[in-house]
């Protein structure tokens, strides 16, 4: 066998390898690379038996795989294009401008959380006097009137409930 036909194939393939391997700006595994050769192919196919362009389910069906790994699949095959965050969207404005800003009430979360948990140990009668006193923003003498106790009674329930939520939700 000639050198020149043993190197040939070598060569490229090697080029190859290394432009597949190494030509993306966000790295997938290599049988992506690899599907995405099958995947062109079969479309291809598809199209010159069908006339028009394949629908996804049509494709998987064809290569012998499940629609979610085609799509899958496709999805990190877009890894080919990456915007750089300061370029400019079609709105003239970088595209970092676009991102999403931190939500001003994740600080927010674990309090939630905490007093959410609290509040499942606690009996329905504390509940509806603190909806009453906080949330519907009920005066305590009102809270009182409709309970049928005194305003001091509602001021002792009230702060009681509120010491037992703080210790079931801790130093903060």
């Amino acid at each position: 066998m000639p050198f020149p036909a043993f190197a040939t194939p070598t060569i490229l393939g090697a080029l190859r390898r290394h432009y597949r391997d190494h030509g993306w700006l966000v790295r997938v595994p290599r049988h992506v690379h690899e599907f995405a050769v099958a995947e062109r192919t079969a479309r291809e196919g598809l199209v010159a038996r069908l006339g028009r362009q394949p629908s996804p389910a049509e494709v998987a069906r064809e290569l012998g795989v499940s629609l979610d790994s085609l799509l899958d699949a496709e999805d990190a095959l877009h890894a080919r294009n990456t915007w750089s965050l300061s370029a400019e969207s079609d709105g003239g404005s970088a595209l970092g401008d676009r991102l999403g800003r931190e939500d001003r009430h994740l600080a927010a979360v674990d309090d939630r959380v905490a007093v959410t948990d609290a509040l499942r140990g606690i009996e329905d009668s504390a509940r509806e006097l603190l909806y009453l006193y906080f949330f519907e923003e009920r005066s305590q003498a009102d809270i009182a009137e409709r309970l049928g106790v005194s305003q001091m009674q509602v001021s002792r329930l009230l702060g009681a409930v509120l010491r037992r939520l703080r210790s079931r939700v801790g130093p903060r």
